[in-house]
This record gives structure tokens, C-alpha cells and sequence, in this order.
């Protein structure tokens, strides 16, 4: 960079100064869109797998009796599609509990329904409502869940809040190169006549565009660099406070990012953007001068 100031004084060009804090609100803006869809396209994806082909059954306590459950059982082993049928004990059922209320479901003091989990083969079960009229012969009270309902409902929000995400990674991505750009054509202004000097000395319009290069992927790399930082500290905060208030959903979820090399892509991202914007700018302006 010394050597660049000797040649080129990119010191007094005032705009060059805020590149840095541009490319860093884009990066942190990015990341943090790209983190929360990554997260819940991971949660989305694990709930999908885990239960699309569960159904849960939920008999309230007061009509719970160990004949009518039974029934029940003997009802679903005999329906076509219907791999397991199985009774959870209470223990089981406080565990299922813990993401929605914590690790402190034993001092729960409310009478919990007996839950009956039901494994299916989807390509053979489909008619849920035929089984639903069957269950309620048994016990009219009884409460089928099918997890494919409420599942569509959450991949139908997932797909839209993963499409929210692409258009603010495109915005930022097209702000980001507005503002390289701006930034460089400001530089070019600032310092024509020293390129034109330079130009009158031998120097090729490919040695120039290298010097503005070097500066961007300098300032771009320092913008970059600590966008990213700030940006996963912020998401090691959230999943701190989220397992600390033992909402075991959401610190899951954003604590279990697999895939951090589509992260890392971010500002890599930001810094060839920067550097292939800045070459394009100055060798076109660089064509119109005379």
C-alpha cells in the first residue's frame, strides 16, 4: 500500500474511506439473511424427515381408560399403512415437551392425555379422515394429528421466507455494486491528472487499473473481514440467549449450521464483486480518455 501512495495519493480521496464500511453493512446484512435461511431450511428439513410419516394420537386423561386404549391400538394395527402403532409412557412424553417448555417439564403438575405415536407408510396410509370416523367409534374425544398438515403450512412459510432472502441478498449484492462503483469513478475523478501524467510517462491503462485493484481488494478484504466477525458474533449471541431461555428450538437451529462454507462464500462474494466492478469501471474510463 506504501507503494501505492507514492504513485497514486489515495489518501486524499475522502469517498475510498467509507468503501470499507459499505462493504461491512453489506456483508453483515447478507450474512445474517443467509444464516436465518439456512436455519430454518435446516429445521424445516429435520421436522420434515422426522415426521412426515409419524401421526400423532392424543386421548384426553378423563376417558383414558387401558381398555379404550387398547382398542384404539388394535384399531391401528389393523389399518392398512400403519407400520407401529405405540404408547408413550410419561417420561417419553416430557421429552417430546422440552423444546416448547424446557428442561423443567418434571414440575409440571398438569395432567398430561396419553399419546399413542402411529409410523406410516405413506405410499400405502392416505386417507387420515376414514381413520379418524374409526378412532372416534372408540372414544369420541380422541384427537388425530396428521403432521403433514401443519408441515405443509410451515414449508409453504420456509419456501417464502427463503425467497425474502434471495431478494435482500440480490439488493445488497446490486448496492454493493453501485457503491464500488461510485466510489472508484470518484477516485478516477479525483486523480486525473496524475493518470494522465502517468499515462505521458508510459504507464499502460493495465498498470493503472492494477492500482486501483490492489486498493479496492485492500479496503474490500478489511470490510469484509470484520462484517463477518461482527456477523457471527451476533448469531453466537442469539443462540446463547435462545439456549440460555432453554428454547431448545431456535438455539438448535441457529447453533447447528452445517453448511459454513456457503457462509464463507459471503465475503469472498463481497471481495471478488469489489475487485471485477473496480477493474470494469477504470478500464472504461480509462478507454474514454484521451
Amino acid at each position: 500500500m506504501k507503494q501505492l501512495r507514492k504513485e497514486l495519493p489515495f489518501d486524499t480521496d475522502e469517498v475510498g474511506r467509507f468503501l470499507p464500511w459499505i462493504i461491512f453493512f453489506m456483508v453483515f446484512l447478507g450474512l445474517l439473511a443467509l444464516a436465518i435461511t439456512l436455519s430454518v431450511s435446516e429445521s424445516i428439513n429435520g421436522w420434515n424427515k422426522n415426521l412426515s410419516s409419524h401421526i400423532t394420537i392424543q386421548v384426553p386423561p378423563e376417558t383414558a381408560s387401558s381398555n379404550d386404549l387398547q382398542k384404539v391400538i388394535t384399531v391401528l394395527k389393523s389399518t392398512k399403512g400403519i407400520k407401529k402403532a405405540q404408547l408413550l409412557d410419561s417420561s417419553t412424553k416430557l421429552t417430546l415437551m422440552e423444546p416448547w417448555l424446557g428442561k423443567r417439564t418434571e414440575n409440571i403438575s398438569v395432567l398430561l392425555p396419553e399419546v399413542i405415536d402411529v409410523e406410516t407408510d405413506r405410499n400405502k396410509f392416505e386417507n387420515i379422515s376414514e381413520l379418524k370416523l374409526k378412532l372416534k367409534k372408540v372414544i369420541p374425544e380422541i384427537i388425530v394429528d396428521d403432521h403433514r398438515e401443519w408441515l405443509m403450512r410451515l414449508i409453504s412459510a420456509s419456501e417464502k421466507i427463503k425467497a425474502i432472502s434471495v431478494a435482500v441478498l440480490i439488493l445488497i449484492g446490486v448496492i454493493s455494486v453501485i457503491s464500488v462503483m461510485f466510489a472508484t469513478k470518484t477516485g478516477l475523478a479525483v486523480h486525473t491528472p496524475i493518470i494522465n501524467l502517468l499515462h505521458l510517462m508510459g504507464a499502460k491503462d493495465t498498470y493503472i487499473v492494477n492500482l486501483f485493484q490492489l486498493r479496492v481488494l485492500y479496503l474490500a478484504i478489511i470490510g469484509s473481514l470484520i462484517g463477518s466477525v461482527s456477523a457471527f458474533i451476533v448469531l453466537y449471541i442469539f443462540k446463547t440467549i435462545a439456549h440460555d431461555i432453554e428454547l431448545s428450538i431456535y438455539s438448535e437451529s441457529i447453533g447447528s449450521l452445517n453448511n459454513w462454507f456457503v457462509l464463507i462464500l459471503v465475503p469472498l462474494m463481497a471481495i471478488v464483486v469489489s475487485v471485477v466492478t473496480t477493474r470494469r469501471v477504470v478500464f472504461r474510463t480509462l478507454a474514454r480518455m484521451p
